[in-house]
């Protein structure tokens, strides 16, 4: 009870710190390529890059959504952000391969938007509408959805888990 009132729901935050190797065009490839898969809509919000004596900085910022339902849409926000990224060549078995060794820290916050068009947003009594909507009529539905927004953020962490270990 009480989650009729918020609109935006947050169910699912992850956050992993990895150091050593990172190949970054390969992971932001495997994360775009999960989300293209699921069928969600994304966009590039920040992309920089800054060279200092200590290596460098990226930072690549990553939006996306999935509308589920009239009602109802997932907003999945990526953070990329290597620090002290050395330039490196590393020998692997297929051959030799470039990219950058330092900190690396991947963020994803997973959320899930009721009433994105504001349909009952018009005035109280539509506001008071929209929460009996959710309380009674569709809280399960609800419930579900919410579930499945955590499950995709899990999936997407897990990819993100298996590039690291793949290239660290």
């Amino acid at each position: 009870m009480g989650s009729e009132k918020k609109r935006t729901l947050k169910p699912y935050n992850y956050h992993v710190i990895h150091k050593g190797f990172v190949d970054v065009d390969e992971l932001v490839e495997a994360i775009t390529s999960w989300l293209e898969e699921y069928k969600y809509d994304y966009g590039f919000k920040k992309i920089s890059q800054s060279v200092k004596e200590d290596g460098g900085e990226i930072e690549i910022d990553i939006v996306s959504e999935k509308e589920i339902s009239p009602y109802v849409k997932f907003n999945i926000e990526i953070g990329i952000w290597l620090l002290k990224g050395q330039k490196v060549m590393v020998e692997k078995e297929t051959g030799k391969k470039s990219g950058r060794a330092g900190k690396l820290e991947v963020q994803i916050k997973g959320s899930m938007e009721k009433d994105y068009n504001e349909m009952y947003e018009k005035n109280n009594f539509t506001k008071f509408l929209r929460e009996i909507y959710e309380r009674y009529i569709i809280k399960n539905v609800l419930s579900g959805m919410e579930a499945k927004i955590y499950i995709e953020g899990e999936k997407l962490g897990k990819v993100i888990n298996k590039v690291l270990e793949r290239i660290g």
